[in-house]
This record gives C-alpha cells, structure tokens and sequence, in this order.
C-alpha cells in the first residue's frame, strides 16, 4: 500500500528483478541471485523484487521459503500505479535490471549470469 520512490533506497547499485513465484526457472533464479547479493557487499546493494503474479499467496510463500524478507518486496497486481511493465519493458520472467547511485540504469534486461558478472566486477572486496 506504500509508494517507493527508487532514488530514496540506499546502496550504491540498486537491483531490480522481476519475477513470477510459479515459473520454474525463476523458481531457480531467484534463490540465486539472493545467494549471490549475500556473498557480496550488502551495504552498497539493495535488491527490489517485483511480483509479477496475481497470487499474492503464493508471492508470500516463496518469499518466506527462500528469506527474501532482506529484500524490498513489491507488488502492484493491477500495474496502474507503478506502471512497472511498461516503464522497463518487462516481457520475459525473471527480467533483472541494474541501476546506478544516481538510479539510471546501466543494465537492462539481462541474465543471472550478467547480473553475476557485474556483481564479481563491481562489489568484490579486491574492488
């Protein structure tokens, strides 16, 4: 029932992922990319996960199985207020989305694997 204004959350990179708590690959994903913002520097990363599914049951569920609640959880069942699939174009589910300090985007629209990579080359302690 909150708005949330992007530019307000803290971190130096924000990421934005979209996702359906009943695909299966993202059944797979999302666990992972929650692995992976673990092993790396949290304080300068906040992760916002989009629920794309109308089952607001099923989103609750996923997110206490795979202790997502370190994240920011959203969801707007009727798009009209974020406008969210439209604004970042969001076809494929899980769709992954970077976004800098000054919260412009600098990755769209990528893998796991590329959210991987940017995180290995931006937020590993030798970094």
């Amino acid at each position: 029932g909150k708005k949330l204004d992007l530019k307000t959350l803290p971190g130096k990179y924000l990421i934005i992922c979209f996702y359906d708590p009943d695909c299966t690959h993202c059944k797979e994903v999302i666990p992972y990319l929650h692995k992976l913002c673990i092993k790396y520097d949290q304080k300068n990363l906040t992760v916002v996960a989009f629920n794309t599914s109308d089952d607001i049951d099923l989103w609750n569920s996923f997110i206490r199985k795979h202790k997502l609640q370190d994240w920011i959880n959203v969801w707007d069942p009727d798009r009209n207020i974020s406008e969210y699939d439209s604004f970042y174009d969001t076809p494929l589910s899980p769709s992954f989305y970077i976004l800098d300090m000054e919260r412009k985007i600098v990755s769209k629209d990528i893998e796991i694997e590329d959210v991987e990579t940017f995180l290995i080359e931006s937020l590993s302690p030798q970094n």
